[in-house]
Formats: C-alpha cells, sequence, structure tokens
C-alpha cells in the first residue's frame, strides 16, 4: 500500500497521484490519476457420481492419446474465467499509486476484494447444487464483467468502490466451480492427472496476477480494468457456447438422458469398468440425492465424512491467509519496499514477482502427481517460515553498527527471502488448499461445503490484508516474525491433518474421513 510519505514516488521512479494525510472520503471526489503508469464423488459404480454414462457406440470411444488431449483442452476452456478474478487480486498493488486515497481509503480498496469475495463464495454453492456447475461459472464472467467496466468509466470513489466490490464477488464466485467439474467430470478416471489439472484453475489466477502486474507497469489503471473486462467476457462465452453441464451433477440428480447427452458432448468417453445405469432405482436415488441437498443438508455435515474436511481444510486456509500470501499480492510494491530491498525499482521486482508465481503454479501440474499435496504443501510451509524469519533478521540487523548492510551482496538477502517466499507459497500454500475442495467432500455437500470453505478463506483474507497497515505500524519488522510463526504453526497443521490424495479414487478419500 502506499506510504506515508506518498503513494509510489521517489525510489519506485513511477509517478502518481500523493496520497492525503486526510482520512475524509467523499464519494464525490474525482479519481483520475496524475500520471500514467510507466515502467468427487464416488467411483462410477455408484449412482451419484458417474460422470460419463454407457450407452454410446464404439465409435464415440476415442483412443487414449485423443482422450487425453480432450481432457487438456476443456480443462484449458474452464479455467479462462478464472483469469480476470486472478487479476483482481493483484490490482491494488498497481493501481494504489495512481489514485487519490488516503491511508485509510487505500487498505480498503486492496481489502474490498477479500471481503466481498465471501458473498461469492456462499453463492456459488447453492447454485453448483441447485443449478448446476456450468451457470455457476457463467456467473464468474457476468458479475466479473460490471464491475471491471465500472472501475474502467467510473469517475468518483464510490463507483471505483462498488466496481472493486463487484470484481471481489467474481473472485469469490471462482474459487471452486471449474475445479470441481474438473475433478468429477474430466479428470474422475485419471487419479494421476486429476490432481495435477485441477491445479490448472490456481495457474490462471497465476496468469491473471502476472497480467495485472506486467500491464499495470506499462498502462493506466483504467486501461488495465477493461482488459480484465476482455478477458471475462471471453471466458463467458467459450463456457457458454463450448461446456456442457457436468454429467456427475446431472447423474446426481438422476437426471440420466441429460447426464448421458453431456457425456457424449464431452467426447471423452465412457470408463471401461463402467455399467449400464438402465435400473429404475438408479434414477430414483439420484433424485433423493437431490432432495437431500435441500432438506437434510445441516444433517449431512454431522457426519464426518463432511465435517472433518471442512474443518481441516478452513484451519489451513486460517494459516494460510496469516501468513501473508495474499498480503504480498494485495500490497506488493509496499512489501517489497518494506523488506529492506532498495536496489531496484518495485514495480520491476513485482512484474518480476507475478512472472516467478506464474512459473511456479506451472510447475505443480508436475511436481504434484508425483509428491502428493501433504509433502509439497509441509515444504512450502517451512519455506514461507523461513523467508520472513530472513526478512525479519535482516530488518532487526539493518541498522547495526557492525555490519555495513549498504553493501549490494547484503542488500540481495531481503531479494533472495523475497523470491523464496514467492515461490514456497505458489507451489503449496497458495493454491493446494482451493485444488482438494473438488476431492475431499461428498456429493451431497460439495457446493455447499467448498463454497462455505472458500468463504471463510476470503474471510481470513480480509482480516489479513486489512491490517497489514495497523500491524506493520504496531509491530515494526516484528510483523515478519509473526508472519512466519503462524506459517510454521500451519505446517504443523499441514503434517497432522492434512489428508494424502495422491493416487486414491475420490471414493477412498471421503471414506477416510468417515473413520
Amino acid at each position: 500500500m502506499p506510504s506515508e510519505k506518498g503513494g509510489g514516488g521517489g525510489k519506485s521512479g513511477k509517478s502518481g497521484g500523493t496520497i492525503p494525510k486526510s482520512d475524509s472520503t467523499s464519494s464525490a471526489t474525482t479519481i483520475e490519476p496524475s500520471t500514467p503508469s510507466t515502467i468427487e464423488p464416488a467411483t462410477p459404480s455408484t449412482s451419484e457420481t458417474q460422470p460419463l454414462l454407457a450407452g454410446s457406440n464404439s465409435g464415440d470411444v476415442s483412443g487414449k492419446d485423443d482422450s487425453l488431449s480432450r481432457q487438456i483442452f476443456l480443462s484449458f476452456i474452464l479455467i479462462i474465467p478464472s483469469i480476470a478474478p486472478g487479476m483482481s487480486l493483484g490490482y491494488s498493488g498497481i493501481a494504489l499509486d495512481q489514485l487519490p486515497l488516503t491511508i485509510s481509503q487505500a487498505s480498503w480498496f486492496a481489502s474490498l476484494t477479500f471481503l466481498a469475495a465471501p458473498i461469492g463464495c456462499l453463492l456459488s454453492g447453492p447454485i453448483m447444487d441447485k443449478l448446476g456447475r456450468k451457470p455457476a461459472i457463467i456467473l464468474i464472467g457476468i458479475v466479473g464483467i460490471i464491475g471491471w467496466l465500472l472501475i474502467t468509466y467510473s469517475l468518483t470513489i464510490t463507483n471505483l468502490f462498488i466496481g472493486r466490490f463487484l470484481t471481489g464477488v467474481s473472485e469469490g464466485l471462482s474459487a471452486s466451480p471449474a475445479t470441481i467439474y474438473i475433478a468429477e467430470s474430466i479428470m474422475v478416471q485419471n487419479t494421476k492427472l486429476r490432481g495435477s489439472l485441477a491445479t490448472w484453475a490456481t495457474t490462471a489466477r497465476a496468469f491473471g496476477l502476472l497480467q495485472v502486474y506486467f500491464m499495470g507497469s506499462l498502462l493506466r489503471y483504467r486501461k488495465v480494468a477493461a482488459m480484465a473486462a476482455i478477458f471475462s467476457a471471453l471466458g463467458t462465452i467459450l463456457i457458454t457456447f463450448i461446456i456442457p453441464e457436468s454429467p456427475a451433477w446431472l447423474n446426481s440428480k438422476g437426471r440420466r438422458g441429460d447426464a448421458e447427452w453431456a457425456a457424449k458432448r464431452l467426447r471423452l468417453g465412457p470408463p471401461s469398468n463402467q455399467t449400464e445405469p438402465t435400473s429404475r432405482g438408479d434414477a430414483e436415488s439420484g433424485a433423493q440425492g437431490e432432495q437431500m441437498s435441500t432438506t437434510n443438508i445441516f444433517k449431512e455435515f454431522m457426519k464426518p465424512e463432511a465435517y472433518k474436511p471442512l474443518i481441516i481444510i478452513s484451519l489451513f486456509f486460517l494459516f494460510q491467509q496469516f501468513s501473508a500470501v495474499n498480503v504480498i499480492l494485495a500490497y506488493m510494491t509496499d512489501f517489497v519496499r518494506s523488506s529492506g530491498f532498495h536496489l531496484l525499482n518495485p514495480y520491476f521486482i513485482t512484474v518480476i514477482g507475478g512472472l516467478i508465481i506464474f512459473a511456479s503454479v506451472i510447475s505443480i501440474s508436475f511436481i504434484l502427481p508425483h509428491t502428493g499435496v501433504k509433502p509439497l504443501s509441509a515444504a512450502s510451509g517451512m519455506g514461507i517460515a523461513l523467508s520472513m524469519l530472513v526478512i525479519g533478521t535482516y530488518l532487526l540487523f539493518e541498522k547495526a553498527p557492525i555490519v555495513n548492510f549498504e553493501w549490494g551482496f547484503f542488500n540481495l538477502i531481503p531479494l533472495a527471502a523475497l523470491v523464496l517466499n514467492l515461490v514456497a507459497s505458489s507451489v503449496g500454500f497458495l493454491p493446494i488448499p482451493y485444488l482438494m475442495l473438488g476431492e475431499i467432500f461428498p456429493m451431497e455437500v460439495k457446493g455447499v461445503a467448498a463454497g462455505l470453505a472458500t468463504c471463510l478463506a476470503y474471510i481470513f483474507g480480509f482480516f489479513a490484508v486489512k491490517t497489514w497497515p495497523t500491524l506493520h505500524l504496531a509491530l515494526g519488522n516484528g510483523i515478519f516474525f509473526f508472519y512466519g510463526l503462524v506459517a510454521a504453526i500451519g505446517t504443523a497443521h499441514v503434517l497432522a491433518y492434512l489428508p494424502e490424495t495422491k493416487g486414491k479414487s475420490l471414493e477412498e478419500i471421503i471414506k477416510g474421513f468417515s473413520s
């Protein structure tokens, strides 16, 4: 966030509107910048989780290579709506220096996305369960388009904040639908690649983060918002015309004919061990599942296979947010300055940071099938804790007369720690809780549980981002030790309670919570 001495001037090399000292707000304040920027259902034998129905002839079954290509293509289409929400996470990092906001207004602007995101989460769960996965994904783009256009054309702080709020709702809507769709209907039979492709939604968000940092170094904040609106529109169009409703969801609602049609349209081919679902009892069980999701949802949450994963993943989100993974994204330039690194322009470091995050998230697709979620998450937490300890220690001794910290070698220490932090968080703590949402909940409560868990994640994120200025003033450099301690506790939680999903079917994962 902007420093008290004024926005992005000084060392940043990037001019913008200075931030007044006064905390007074006015809805009529003009917000023109002074200068432009520079620089899982169970196994297919059960009626509720049968994603691809038999009944198509042998000509519909493609070879293994064609099927894999089709899975990759469909997963790519499904994650495009997640790009613009990813841009909203880092948008404050490039826009604050261009906006004439007070310190208080700037903190609200940075955290408003996280405050609004729980609304999207709360809407996403019921929409996924009642209306389907596809409407939930389409709504991401519709809300995002409205929000980004409001930011693009707004002339007052009130309209700017409304637009920011709507992009936050879109962010919340995007948290789980694509991951759930991929896990239950695209890669349900490929346990090796299911976790890998489930990370793609997070990869798309990381790509959006990179785009907002890169474009923000070259363009005004309005033009960056307009580009985000274009990404939102593109994703909406592609989902509408290419992706059918999730066969697994249709099957769970007893809509066998629709599920078969959707499976044929996906053109992935039925699994070899799949049985023909022709019995009336199978269809009736799906209808009962639909009724149960509306009338006995609280009863379902009393079962250990529902409440245990919810508690475990919610605590994971708590430790994730208060280890500063999103604080860094929202206040990237300010965080770079606060870490003690002064050799390079912080906006250049922001772009490099976006590249590091994007590359790290991509690497998960290759690392996760070999390591599993538990070892990778633990390594991530230890890396975050170590990086925060290094930064805090560096700042503690920066003023010491024993060593001249102005020497270039020593000034590289916080940069190396920041790089370690970005890599560590991007391969574990940041994406893994989200990608697990499609694997750890029973079908009866999957949409609601995933939406609730993500809702809590954003509430935690709001408090973490909103309190960064206050904690920084109160604790000084000790804030880095605080974030490191939280990361260490989060690592212990992962080692003790996080289930391993590598090589397990969705049914096996869920059954693991029932004991």
